[in-house]
C-alpha cells in the first residue's frame, strides 16, 4: 500500500461512523425515482458543510457538488444513484424503511453513503488536488432516465467533466472484493410489446374465430429460435417474454379478439440489438399471418450497454490495487444501468463493490424485499471512490 492509499484508509477509518450514519439515515428514509427531494436536501447539506460548492442544475432532485483543488487540472466525476424501489421491506435491517412499500433494495443508499464519505475525505485533501472532483448524485436510475436528465441539465459542464467513475453494490461478491473489469459490464436493455389481433368467438366453435391465444403461443415459441438458431452462439443474448394477457378473466368459453405480450432483450452489442429487433418483427408478423391474425410490434431501446473505458481500466486497476483490496473479474451482468448514458459522453468506469456476507444474511439479490448490504463495505466503497479520483488526477499530472 502506497502512502496516499494509506492516508485514504486512515481517513475512511476516521469517518467510518459518519459514513455509517449517512447510510442509516438514507436507508430508513428512501424515496422513489424522481421524488428524491428530501434525499437531495440531505446530501446538499453535507456537501456544503465540507466547503464543496453546489452546481445548480434546475432539477427537483439530484445533486452535483464541485470540489476545486489548489492547482489547475481536469475534472473527474464520481457518481452515485439515489432512488429506492416500490418494495415492502422484509429484511432484518435494524433500521428499516420508515416508508411502507418503499425501500432501498438495490444498494443505492450504500452508494450515496460511500460517495459522501469520499467527498469528506477528498475535501480534507483539496490542497493536494490538481484539478476538480464533481460529486454526482443521480436520481431516477431505476426509471432509466436520471443520468440523461442530468446530462440535459448540464451536469457534465461548468466545469467540463473529463471522466467518471461509478460503483454498484454486488451481493455475489463478499466484502473486501471489487470487480474491476475491462469492456462490457452491464447489458443493453431493449423492451418490446407484441399485440396479436385475431377474431374473437365461442370457445366451442373455434373454426369460426381466428384465435390470437394459439397464435401468441406460436409466436412465443418462434421467438426462442432467435437465440438458439438465428444469432451467433458466441454472442451473449437474452430474449425473454415476461408477460402475456388475453381474454376475459377465468372465462373458459370466450376466444378473445387480442392478446398482448411484453418482453425484454439483453445484449452487450447495440448492432446485435438491432438485428434482434428485425428478427422479432419478422417472426411475429409472419407467424401471425400464418394463423390468420395480425401482429403489431413496438420495440424500444431503453439503455445502451455499460462498457468500461479501455483508457480508464489501468487507472481503476491501480486505484483498487493500491488499497490492497481483492480484485475479481466476474462475467458481465445482463442487468442494465443508466450509467451507460454517461459512457456515451465521456470515458467512464464502473465497479462492482462486494457487499455480500452470507453469515450476516447479506446475500439476497438486487430488488429482493430481503436485500441488505454488509455495512463493512461502506468505508471500502468510500476509499474506492476517492482513490479513483486521485489516481486519475495524478495520472493526468504525470503526463503534463
Amino acid at each position: 500500500m502506497n502512502a496516499l492509499a494509506g492516508r485514504l484508509k486512515e481517513a475512511a477509518a476516521r469517518y467510518e461512523s459518519e459514513i455509517f450514519e449517512h447510510y442509516r439515515h438514507l436507508h430508513s428514509h428512501p424515496e422513489l425515482s424522481g421524488q428524491e427531494v428530501e434525499t437531495s436536501r440531505y446530501i446538499e447539506k453535507q456537501l456544503t458543510s465540507w466547503g464543496i460548492q453546489l452546481q445548480h442544475l434546475d432539477m427537483d432532485s439530484g445533486v452535483a457538488g464541485v470540489l476545486k483543488g489548489s492547482k489547475e487540472g481536469p475534472c473527474v466525476g464520481l457518481r452515485a444513484d439515489m432512488d429506492a424501489l416500490p418494495v415492502l421491506e422484509e429484511s432484518d435491517c435494524p433500521f428499516p424503511s420508515q416508508r411502507p412499500g418503499v425501500m432501498h433494495a438495490c444498494g443505492h443508499d450504500l452508494h450515496m453513503a460511500c460517495l459522501l464519505g469520499a467527498a469528506h475525505i477528498l475535501a480534507d485533501l483539496r490542497e493536494e488536488i490538481a484539478g476538480s472532483v464533481k460529486f454526482i448524485f443521480q436520481p431516477a436510475e431505476e426509471m432509466y432516465n436520471g443520468s440523461a436528465m442530468m446530462i440535459e441539465h448540464g451536469v457534465l459542464e461548468h466545469p467540463k467533466v473529463d471522466a467518471i467513475f461509478g460503483l454498484h453494490s454486488y451481493p455475489d461478491l463478499p466484502v473486501g472484493r471489487v470487480a474491476v473489469r475491462q469492456g462490457p459490464m452491464m447489458a443493453a436493455v431493449n423492451n418490446f410489446i407484441i399485440r396479436i389481433r385475431g377474431r374473437g368467438g365461442h370457445g366451442g366453435l373455434p373454426h369460426l374465430a381466428k384465435d390470437p391465444i394459439v397464435c401468441a403461443a406460436a409466436v412465443i415459441t418462434a421467438l426462442q429460435t432467435i437465440v438458439s438458431r438465428l444469432t451467433d452462439a458466441q454472442d451473449a443474448l437474452v430474449v425473454s417474454v415476461c408477460s402475456i394477457r388475453g381474454g376475459e378473466e377465468m372465462r373458459a368459453n370466450i376466444i378473445p379478439e387480442e392478446v398482448t405480450m411484453a418482453g425484454t432483450v439483453r445484449a452487450f452489442d447495440q448492432a446485435l440489438c438491432r438485428q434482434v429487433e428485425e428478427h422479432i418483427r419478422f417472426l411475429a408478423e409472419s407467424t401471425a399471418h400464418a394463423y390468420g391474425c395480425r401482429a403489431e410490434v413496438q420495440y424500444q431501446y431503453d439503455l445502451m450497454p455499460t462498457i468500461n473505458s479501455d483508457q480508464l481500466y489501468p487507472i481503476a486497476l491501480e486505484a483498487v490495487q493500491s488499497l490492497e483490496l481483492q480484485i475479481s473479474n466476474p462475467k458481465p451482468s445482463t442487468g442494465g444501468e443508466d450509467f451507460s448514458f454517461f459512457t456515451e459522453k465521456v470515458p467512464c468506469f464502473f465497479y462492482w463493490l462486494g457487499t455480500g456476507n452470507r453469515q450476516a444474511g447479506c446475500s439476497y439479490p438486487w430488488h429482493s424485499s430481503k436485500f441488505r448490504v454488509d455495512p463493512a463495505a461502506l468505508p471500502l466503497g468510500a476509499q474506492v471512490y476517492a482513490a479513483s479520483a486521485l489516481q486519475y488526477l495524478n495520472q493526468w499530472a504525470k503526463t503534463e
